[in-house]
C-alpha cells in the first residue's frame, strides 16, 4: 500500500468551501453553538479566586488581570474590595515573601529587591522596607552577597592589561549595580577585587 493515497488525488482542484456547497455550510452551528451550550462567564470574584490560585498577585496585578478579562471596573473594584476583606490580596505579606525570597537567593541588592517589587505593583515606599527588612532577617550583609556575586563573574585572575581591567571593572560595576547593588559596595567590591 504504499505510495498510495487515500482522499483527494494530487493535483485536484479544490472546491472552495472545502467540499460542502453554501447551503449545508448555513445548517452548520455557529463557534458558540458547537455540540453544547455556551458556557456560563464566570462571576468576577470566581476569576479572581482562580487567578490566585495559579500565583499570588498584587492589588494592581490583580486588577489589571480582571480588566483584560472584560470585567467593568464597577465589577472589578467590588472584587478587589471582598478579596481585601478575605485576605486573599495582601500587598505587605507578598511583599514580605518576595523580598524573603530574593534575598535568600543572594543575587540581588537590597535596591533591585525593591525596584522587582516596585515593577510588580507593590508601593515604592513598601517595596524599600520590605526589601530592608528581607535582609536584616536573613542576616546577609550586602558587601558579602555583592562580592560573592562579582567573584562568579570574573574569569580568573585580573588581567595585566591595564585598558582589560578598566573594562572588566565597568562591566562588573555595571552588573552589580543593575543587580540594586549601592555605588559604596560596589566601590567597595572592586577595591577588594582588583
Amino acid at each position: 500500500m504504499e505510495g498510495k493515497r487515500r482522499g483527494r488525488h494530487r493535483g485536484t482542484p479544490r472546491e472552495p468551501s472545502g467540499g460542502r456547497d453554501a447551503e449545508s455550510d448555513a445548517l452548520l452551528p455557529t463557534s458558540g453553538e458547537v455540540g453544547h451550550r455556551k458556557a456560563p462567564r464566570l462571576s468576577a470574584v470566581a476569576a479572581a479566586v482562580r487567578l490566585l490560585s495559579y500565583s499570588a498577585r498584587t492589588e494592581q496585578e490583580l486588577h489589571a488581570a480582571l480588566l483584560r478579562r472584560g470585567y467593568s471596573e464597577g465589577e472589578v473594584a467590588d472584587t478587589m474590595s471582598r478579596m481585601k476583606d478575605l485576605g486573599y490580596v495582601d500587598d505587605p505579606a507578598t511583599a514580605r515573601r518576595w523580598a524573603e525570597s530574593a534575598a535568600g537567593d543572594r543575587r540581588w541588592g537590597v535596591a533591585g529587591i525593591a525596584r522587582r517589587l516596585a515593577q510588580r505593583g507593590i508601593d515604592p515606599d513598601l517595596a524599600a522596607e520590605s526589601a530592608r527588612q528581607a535582609y536584616e532577617e536573613t542576616g546577609g550583609e550586602e558587601y558579602e552577597v555583592a562580592l560573592e556575586l562579582a567573584k562568579s563573574r570574573i574569569d580568573g585572575d585580573t588581567p595585566e592589561d591595564h585598558e582589560e581591567r578598566e573594562r572588566q571593572m565597568r562591566r562588573l560595576a555595571g552588573f552589580l549595580q543593575r543587580r540594586g547593588f549601592g555605588a559604596e559596595t560596589v566601590a567597595r567590591v572592586l577595591r577588594q577585587l582588583f
